[in-house]
């Protein structure tokens, strides 16, 4: 079976500046990497496997499917904090922290 070596970077879509510790996971699988203190990772895409999902506290968890061909990738992530009233709330998957 070949596989394909994917690089990429994250970046914060807002700030425009590198995402470090944002997980990113072979979709369906347990294949994953984390990105390093510049937004930077490498990850093994088994054959057949072309879909990405990102996911870091504050931000919206995507899904990016990489084109055949394609080993190196950039994604934007966007923030994902909402308001109610006055004080804003940061959801993530397993918890929301309320601010103010």
């Amino acid at each position: 079976m070949a596989q394909t070596t994917v690089e990429g970077t994250v970046i914060d879509a807002e700030a425009e500046s590198p995402l470090p510790g944002v997980n990113v996971r072979v979709q369906d699988t347990q294949i994953g990497a984390r990105t390093d203190s510049e937004g930077r990772f490498s990850v093994e895409l088994p054959e057949g496997q072309r879909t990405l999902v990102f996911s870091f506290v504050g931000f919206a968890t995507q899904e990016v499917t990489v084109p055949e061909g394609e080993t190196e990738i950039q994604v934007a992530m966007e923030s994902d904090v909402v308001g109610i009233g006055s004080s804003p709330i940061s959801c993530a998957k397993v918890r929301c922290v309320r601010f103010g």
